[in-house]
């Protein structure tokens, strides 16, 4: 019982800490559909989780062309480190963000799902051309 309790508080420990994330944390099914998108991916993308969640618009968070081979990495318990990319907001403006996309596992040990980590890095991106111009 003590166990049982002390794994529902990390559980709800875990749930805060990636609620009040700055970085965007997206949980999704091996297929691709949405199924948790904190608050950080609400202000890095735009969209509320509302709009999100249950659909498959996995390809706001990875790029089209990048999408199949970063799944298969994942369905085979790989973890893609800071993938830097371009991403698109809502409202149609780019961002660059670097993404790490890892496997979620269930109680078995087999991949169920992806979780991905994105951060946006333009201004770090912005200031790394602006030395360069130098």
């Amino acid at each position: 019982m003590a166990r049982r309790i002390s794994s529902d508080r990390e559980r709800g420990n875990g749930a805060g800490i990636v609620e009040f994330s700055d970085d965007a944390i997206v949980g999704t099914t091996l297929d691709g559909m949405i199924t948790s998108w904190n608050a950080g991916a609400e202000r890095l993308y735009g969209y509320t989780a509302r709009e999100v969640i249950g659909r498959w618009p996995i390809a706001i968070t990875i790029p089209e062309d990048a999408l199949p081979e970063i799944l298969e990495r994942v369905g085979r318990g790989e973890r893609v480190d800071h993938y830097e990319t371009v991403g698109v907001r809502k409202n149609g403006r780019r961002i660059n963000m670097s993404v790490t996309v890892s496997p979620i596992r269930n109680a078995e040990g087999r991949v169920v799902g992806a979780s991905s980590i994105a951060r946006d890095i333009t201004h770090h991106k912005e200031a790394e051309a602006a030395i360069r111009e130098r």
